[in-house]
């Protein structure tokens, strides 16, 4: 059996490190990460930032909006969908790319969309009010 890559191994850890209660996230990653200091400092630092972010953050909204949503093939509905599910490859290519996705948008939040205020007003005909803010 190989070992998965550096990166796929700190996202496991990390998802299995945020589904446990903040108090048992120590223990869990002494025995996931099995020494290796720079893999649990890398999922740490992830669970920092994550617990220390804007909750504007598009990512966390598109993913708890869209979960559900994203899968734009019938076997990522549900199991049994199709005849060759046991040895497709689509639905991990298609589920990376959903998470590679939702992982773009982690980066940005609402006020980055808006941010260039006064092209988007100009762009789209809207004038700022009395105190100068744009609707």
């Amino acid at each position: 059996m190989s070992t998965p890559e550096p990166s796929q191994r700190i996202k496991v850890l990390l998802s299995a490190a945020l589904e446990r209660p903040a108090n048992e996230r120590s223990a869990f990653l002494n025995q996931a990460c099995g020494g290796d200091q720079s893999i649990r400092a890398e999922v740490e630092s992830l669970i920092r930032a994550r617990e220390d972010r804007d909750p504007a953050f598009l990512g966390d909204s598109a993913h708890k909006l869209m979960e559900e949503t994203l899968d734009i093939v019938g076997c990522l509905e549900r199991e049994g969908y199709c005849c060759i599910e046991t040895c497709c490859v689509l639905k991990s290519a298609l589920r990376d790319a959903t998470n590679a996705f939702l992982a773009t948008l982690d980066h940005y939040t609402l006020e980055d969309l808006v941010r260039p205020r006064r092209a988007l007003a100009r762009l789209l005909e809207i004038a700022p009010n009395s105190a100068g803010a744009y609707r």
